[in-house]
């Protein structure tokens, strides 16, 4: 089976009030101010090059792609930058909206057995979640929803990743949700996915890493006094041993 990780990276539509900035009546130009603001997205960036994209590319298992979707209207400086770190497992698309994503997403020709997952541009998952996800899918009845709810709370300072002390249960969260042999993104609002399909819930420790920060979509307010203290190489070879 191939995982597809599906991720959105700063797509510019004012017609979609589900995020902080959106949620205000904002024109197109005053949007695109704040979402492609130069302290903003070098936040994004720096916690997509050292959660995102490196907890993705140190998967155990090999056999996936992440298709990353921004907007074609993102600055070219951070366009380029993030068109570097393609290559044979990530896809960068340009988007002109939402709806554009939606569309390629649904029509993406993906591999006869699959998977699609829901990860946001500065979260992280588990170096062992593609070989977990092959797990389940082997027992399933290969049409399910998979659910993590075990994580963990982090943030970037001085480029070491604090984490939360205390680990975080969500059954449902959007982060790291996957599909078996469907599009995630056509199931519905995840907090009510179990109302329509079939979910399966794995407590494997630490599936995914949870930033928080004041540029996140969604609020995420924690106090990380006395949190531990890692590189990213450090969780990922840690997670990798276990």
């Amino acid at each position: 089976m191939k995982t597809y990780f599906i991720t959105r990276f700063s797509i510019l539509d004012e017609t979609k009030k589900v995020w902080q900035l959106t949620k205000k009546s904002l024109s197109k130009e005053s949007l695109a101010d704040k979402l492609f603001a130069p302290g903003r997205l070098d936040e994004k960036f720096n916690a997509f090059e050292k959660i995102t994209h490196k907890s993705i590319m140190s998967q155990t298992n090999k056999n996936f792609n992440m298709l990353v979707f921004t907007s074609k209207y993102l600055p070219s400086e951070y366009k380029n930058r993030l068109h570097s770190l393609g290559n044979e497992f990530i896809k960068v698309f340009e988007v002109e909206n939402m709806n554009e994503f939606s569309r390629i997403v649904r029509n993406y020709e993906y591999e006869k057995e699959y998977s699609t997952v829901r990860l946001d541009d500065d979260d992280g998952l588990n170096p062992n979640f593609v070989s977990k996800l092959n797990e389940i899918y082997e027992k399933s009845n290969k049409n399910e929803v998979v659910s993590f709810p075990m994580g963990r709370v982090v943030t970037l300072s001085n480029n070491n990743l604090l984490i939360y002390n205390k680990p975080l249960e969500r059954k449902n969260i959007a982060l790291g949700l996957s599909k078996l042999n469907g599009n995630i993104y056509l199931c519905g609002h995840h907090t009510k996915i179990h109302e329509r399909f079939n979910v399966i819930y794995d407590d494997y420790p630490e599936m995914f890493l949870l930033y928080a920060s004041k540029v996140c979509d969604t609020k995420r307010k924690f106090n990380f006094t006395n949190s531990s203290v890692f590189s990213i190489n450090e969780w990922i070879s840690e997670k990798r041993a276990t």
